[in-house]
This record gives C-alpha cells, structure tokens and sequence, in this order.
C-alpha cells in the first residue's frame, strides 16, 4: 500500500514538472511573434533616412523660394535656374543635380525653349537626350516631370505645349524610373471670356499666375505642392 503511494506521488510530481514546463515557454503577453514584427517595422520606419529630392528646371521652380521647405520629411534642394532652357539645364546637371546623388529629380520643364524660337521636333529632341543623358549619369534616380503649365502669357505655344505633355506621357509610360504630374486639368476653366479660350472648350485661368501669365502665384502653387505631396507620400518606400 505505502509502495503504491508513492508511485502516485512520483507521477503527480512529473505531471505537475511537464506541465510547469510548458508554462515557461509561453512568450511574456508583450512579446508575441505578432508583437515583435510590429516593432521590427516600428524600428525600420524610424530608421528609413529622408528622401534626398533635388528640384530643378526654370523660373517655375526658381522662384518659387520657399519650394525646399516644404516638404519636411525630405532632404530638398532648389537648384532650378530662371530663364533656363533644356539644353543649359543639362549643361549644368553635373552641380546642380548629380552632385546631390539624389533618390528623385523634380524637372520643371517649361515654353522657355519655344520662345527662343525652337520648333516642337527640336524641342523633343531636346528633351529626349535631356532625360537619356540624366538617367545615364544617375541609373538609380527616379525623374519626376511635371507637365508644361498652360500659360496664357504665352498662348501662341500652346498647342505644341499640348504634344509636348503628350510626349512626356508617352516617354514616362516606356522609360522605367520616369514619372509625370500633370495638373493641365485643374489648371484651365470650362468657361471664360473669349480671349482666354485655349481651344476645345477649355479656357486659361489667369488667377493661377502672375500679372504675366507666364508665372505661378501662390494659388497656382498650391495646386502644383498638393501634387507634389501625393507623389511623395506614394514615394516613400524608396528612401
């Protein structure tokens, strides 16, 4: 009878070892696998380093003083050039934006090339090498293009300005690492006065630009920064 006893005893002290055992393998509440993968990525977002973004191109940027402030979680540099044409941006490509090894380029493309009386085959031209040469010398950037602002200072280029954004469409759609913001829409009225009908039912929107129809005001800008910031935000997961 004593034997039997313990016997007993001796199981119920395995069981109860076994299942104290299995209670210390358990992962404190705080440190499920649930738990550390969400710190993990809690961890790499916080190390992600800013997006290194160099905006370049005319007077559309260069004047637009302000335009490197504001977009915080970005390491920006404005080095567009007023007056500048395709041909003396690339030109001055090797400071104003290799130098700066960048993760995306913002090129402001203008009608300044128009006005120095280039014609749509030689402006394509231009812009294709333009876009080559900079991919050449950057292989792992990503080039943003915004689309040429319908100006009503300048409507006599308008309709070379429209196949000029078609083209930029089209180039982006073959060229890996190219993308186009076009904010044309949002930029023209669907009524106006007679004078500033740009064609096909669409209207200029003075009220976007400076007393010279060429420039942006602070409200044309608006509408270019909210583009901008969308893009980034879909953006972030290249830094």
């Amino acid at each position: 009878m004593m034997r039997k006893a313990w016997i007993l005893l001796i199981v119920l002290v395995f069981i109860l070892a076994a299942g104290c055992g299995r209670e210390d393998q358990k992962p404190p509440a705080d440190e499920t696998p649930e738990a550390e993968v969400t710190e993990e990525a809690e961890t790499a977002k916080e190390e992600r380093r800013p997006l290194k973004v160099v905006f370049y191109g005319a007077s559309n940027f260069g004047r637009w003083e302000e335009l490197s402030d504001l977009f915080p979680d970005t390491e920006a540099v404005n080095t567009a050039i007023n007056g500048s044409t395709d041909k003396s941006q690339l030109e001055k490509a090797p400071e104003a934006v290799y130098a700066f090894e960048p993760d995306l380029v913002f090129i402001q493309t203008a009608t300044n090339d128009f006005s120095q009386g280039m014609t749509l085959e030689e402006v394509l031209e231009e812009k294709r090498l333009y876009f080559e040469t900079l991919k050449e010398n950057l292989p792992l950037t990503r080039f943003v293009i915004m689309a040429p602002l319908p100006q009503p200072g300048r409507p006599d280029f308008w309709e070379d300005v429209q196949k000029v954004t078609d083209w930029i469409h089209e180039w982006c759609g073959e060229n890996e690492d190219f993308y186009c913001i076009d904010t044309t829409e949002e930029m023209m009225r669907e009524s106006g006065p007679e004078e500033l009908l740009a064609g096909e039912g669409k209207y200029y929107a003075p009220d976007l630009f400076e007393k010279d129809g060429i420039h942006l005001n602070e409200k044309g800008r608006t509408i270019w920064q909210e583009a901008i910031e969308d893009f980034l935000e879909e953006a972030g997961d290249l830094g």
